[in-house]
């Protein structure tokens, strides 16, 4: 078993006073610093809109992977990117394991990274001691793991993984412009989320609804958990993050069906409109030079009607 999976282990900065919105000077200089403590991992940055992103080499790959054997975990890419309050890592990987076999390799992962979160913070909030407001100082971080796994969840009905948690399905439908790219008009994604982690199991998805799922995990779970300075999601805030996705991303077949319906309605009713106009045309025109004949407006019948003498 070999698939692709993606790992955005998502994190969110405390600063002393949880409202500070920091100054463009100040971002700045906490951006700087944040790249020349992770200088010697990175193979390039750039600016991606707001955020500053590093692709990090192979030295940071072996240090967070350490112990683990290479035949079952594959890291083929890692990004992290810095802006204001976040901090996010892209780890693109293959395992050749089953899902539930893994557990243990994504937590030390996470727990490899975390360390490195930390080691950067400290580093950053020594070396701005009296640059920066006291309240823009940072004091600690919190964060949530988002697993995309191509497949589908391991396990028979009723004991599989999508029965070990809160599950949902999500239906992605394509605009009608995006068909030429997709075989059918919707794909169906099935969610789990449990304290440490949310898994995604899909066929595919687009970067859409990825960015939809990431900001639902900022905005209903990481941010209450700075208010608290929890480092560990509760199942109040699992709850809620699960009716939020539920209210804003899911969605049941009929709505699909009659959101399809009505789109080809519209279109259909566009083309019998066009072809009424069309055939209908003629008549039209000869009913006007009938009027304008009875009318006797014949300058203007003329110009209508050049061949009528």
């Amino acid at each position: 078993m070999n698939n692709t999976t993606e790992i955005y282990l998502l994190y969110l900065l405390w600063f002393n006073d949880p409202n500070v919105v920091l100054e463009e000077d100040e971002l700045k200089d906490i951006e700087k610093e944040i790249g020349e403590c992770i200088a010697s991992y990175s193979t390039g940055e750039k600016y991606e809109g707001p955020w500053k992103v590093y692709k990090l080499g192979e030295e940071f790959i072996q240090k967070i992977i350490k112990n683990k054997s290479s035949e079952s975990l594959t890291i083929k890419s890692v990004r992290m990117g810095y802006y204001h309050y976040r901090i996010i890592f892209e780890i693109i990987s293959n395992f050749k394991k089953k899902f539930r076999d893994l557990r243990e390799e994504i937590n030390k992962l996470k727990e490899n990274c975390d360390k490195e979160v930390l080691e950067v913070i400290e580093k950053v909030s020594t070396k701005l001691e009296g640059k920066i407001r006291p309240e823009a100082k940072i004091v600690g971080y919190c964060s949530y793991p988002l697993i995309i796994r191509k497949g589908k969840p391991e396990g028979k009905f009723p004991f599989s993984d999508d029965t070990s948690s809160m599950s949902f399905n999500i239906l992605e439908v394509a605009w009608p412009w995006e068909l030429h790219r997709k075989l059918l008009p919707w794909r169906w994604h099935i969610v789990r989320i449990s304290k440490p982690r949310m898994v995604v199991y899909t066929g595919g998805m687009s970067d859409k609804l990825k960015r939809d799922i990431i900001n639902a995990i900022y905005q209903h779970g990481l941010y209450e958990m700075k208010e608290k300075q929890e480092k560990i999601i509760d199942e109040r805030l699992l709850i809620q993050l699960w009716d939020h996705m539920m209210d804003t991303l899911a969605r049941t077949r009929s709505e699909v069906y009659l959101g399809w319906l009505t789109f080809i309605l519209i279109i259909l009713t566009a083309i019998l409109i066009i072809l009424t106009a069309i055939l209908i045309s003629p008549y039209i025109y000869h009913l006007i030079i009938y009027f304008l004949k009875i009318s006797s407006l014949n300058p203007i019948m003329n110009l209508l009607n050049p061949h009528t003498y």
